[in-house]
């Protein structure tokens, strides 16, 4: 068979439905072997960096392989951006792309034109890339590839192909004997947990510490059993929320724009099980140091680079989360709760109502119409902190899905794109007035094809989250953030009309009824006024539980108290 044959074979193998790109001359017999496809839809984009996005969603939706293409030169550079963001989130997506110039000479700038290294752009995002220029070179690439997708900490490759070799016939057998990628051993996971037997052995008051490695290890179910088995509660980042939303032991967010009852339970806490979770504060933290200097800290993680990271007083296991997690689900820890769950317990019910606002009311209502198998994709800014707690209070079991180490603005949209083909799906989109501009572009994809992706932009005609900052900062006027200081966005109602796409309005200040249907896209503006600004945040220097605005003092004694 073609080379580009067994290329769409071994994606099928992979269980892939759905490859987003922008055709080019070089990347075409690729293309037209996926519409030769029955098991495989191949969908075109308007820009690659969003059908890079596109890939990013789909992969990141059911931690299946993703995949995307462009042609070389600036389809390549248009998707670097979102490479990016596989490799931060740990995003298993396959990045095909293809070149005709036998050699680069080094040193020249220039030898043909849209020809450049594609391998050394990538090579600091990828977890493999591979310039690959003859067929033996190919059929190895492709195994190693797509198996180190897939495998470990998951994440981006980069295949570059020679665009002749493509067309060419190859021998396939015993093709799939290259070496595996090294697995965990079994005796570091027995070491993990004996130690947290005896740390169990001799707390009062554990919390398991949860983080995005639960939800590509997909150990969920086995963390919530242990939970409920030993009455340890579970707290999470604020990017995994969702994982266990629906679990009686979670008890929310952590983190400078966490919730206030989370923060005020890890405050307490003299034992942290940390599974998937990066421990992303400062170290040198006046907020989180006294939590690490009081509480033993087991940290758990496949990728054994991430526990380089110096947390004090904490032992590191470089194992698969899920093999733990199996085992802490069926084996006796050695713990008794003695009342920790309790505390846990008033603090969420005296602090589940603070940092409230029509906002995120706003958005709560539009979350609880959607179906427990539904998803939402948040875009970033502060459009993200409000979904977050709004999802907090409404979005039990509902899927959450964020740009989270990489943060990249203008994601979303793309993200929703392909999270509705991984799951066939609604979709709740949600972005700020600035993001929702950066990839605009694809609306055009969303109605041709009226994917029922209902577009949430939250309106505040200011790019906020930086505006906030420039107000923390000390400065004494806006620069570039606000309508008055040169920001600026489109009549979303023109935009939509433009597009076919059907439109709503809707102002904080008022209360009205949603109403939405199932089929085709959506565009609802939500035109928040400073009643919605973002006030939650947690000063540099104060405890983490201790936020502003500040609580009642006598409550927040009393809480600390306990």
């Amino acid at each position: 068979m073609k080379l580009s044959q067994y290329l769409v074979k071994k994606l099928t193998e992979y269980g892939v439905t759905d490859v987003f790109g922008i055709p080019g001359g070089v990347i075409l017999e690729f293309i037209y072997e996926l519409d030769k496809s029955e098991s495989i839809n191949v969908h075109l984009s308007y820009h690659e960096q969003a059908a890079a996005y596109a890939a990013c969603g789909y992969a990141q939706s059911l931690g299946k392989l993703g995949v995307a293409y462009a042609t070389k030169g600036p389809g390549v550079t248009n998707m670097i951006t979102a490479i990016a963001e596989a490799y931060c989130d740990s995003l298993p997506v396959l990045f095909v792309t293809a070149h005709s110039q036998r050699n680069l000479t080094p040193g020249l700038r220039i030898e043909e034109e849209q020809e450049i290294d594609h391998m050394a752009l990538a090579a600091s995002i990828t977890k493999y890339q591979k310039r690959v220029d003859t067929e033996e070179e190919a059929l190895e690439a492709i195994v190693i590839g797509c198996r180190e997708a897939m495998s470990g900490r998951k994440g981006p490759v980069l295949l570059d192909f020679a665009d002749k070799i493509l067309k060419k016939e190859v021998e396939i057998s015993n093709r799939d004997t290259w070496p595996d990628c090294p697995g965990n051993a079994e005796e570091e996971v027995g070491k993990c947990l004996g130690d947290i037997k005896n740390t169990l052995g001799q707390s009062k008051r554990p919390i398991l510490l949860i983080g995005d490695g639960v939800r590509l290890s997909g150990a969920e179910k086995e963390i919530a059993k242990t939970a409920e088995r030993f009455n340890i509660p579970i707290l999470s980042s604020r990017i995994s929320q969702d994982l266990l939303s629906g679990c009686p032991h979670y008890f929310g967010y952590i983190g400078s724009h966490g919730l206030r009852y989370s923060n005020f339970i890890l405050s307490k806490t003299d034992c942290i099980i940390s599974l998937g979770n990066r421990l992303a504060f400062r170290t040198d933290s006046e907020s989180f140091n006294p939590v690490t200097k009081h509480a033993k800290i087991i940290r758990v993680d496949i990728d054994g680079s991430e526990l380089n990271r110096m947390i004090p007083n904490s032992v590191c296991f470089c194992a698969d989360i899920k093999k733990i997690s199996e085992k802490l689900a069926t084996e006796e820890l050695g713990y008794e709760d003695q009342g920790w769950l309790d505390i846990c317990n008033v603090l969420k019910e005296e602090l589940k109502s603070f940092d409230i606002n029509p906002g995120v009311t706003l958005l709560s209502n539009l979350i609880e119409m959607l179906h427990q198998d539904e998803a939402i994709v948040c875009d970033i800014g502060n459009n993200e902190l409000i979904a977050s707690r709004a999802y907090a209070i409404s979005g039990n079991g509902r899927k959450l899905l964020h740009s989270k180490a990489f943060k990249t603005v203008g994601s979303a949209i793309g993200k929703a794109i392909g999270v509705y083909y991984a799951c066939k799906k609604r979709v709740l989109c949600i972005a700020g007035d600035q993001g929702f501009q950066f990839n605009i572009q694809e609306l055009q994809y969303i109605s041709q094809n009226q994917l029922p992706i209902v577009m949430v932009i939250c309106n505040n005609s200011a790019s906020g989250m930086l505006k906030d900052s420039e107000y923390r900062q000390g400065y004494k006027y806006h620069l570039h953030t606000t309508t008055c200081s040169g920001y600026g966005h489109p009549n979303f109602e023109k935009i939509a009309k433009a597009y076919g796409i059907s439109y709503m309005f809707v102002r904080s200040s008022e209360e009205k009824a949603f109403a939405f249907s199932e089929d085709g896209p959506l565009i609802i503006e939500l035109a928040f006024g400073e009643e919605c600004e973002v006030q939650q945040h947690l000063p540099k220097g104060n405890p983490c539980q201790m936020f502003v605005p500040e609580i009642n003092e006598e409550l927040y004694e009393y809480l600390d108290k306990l």
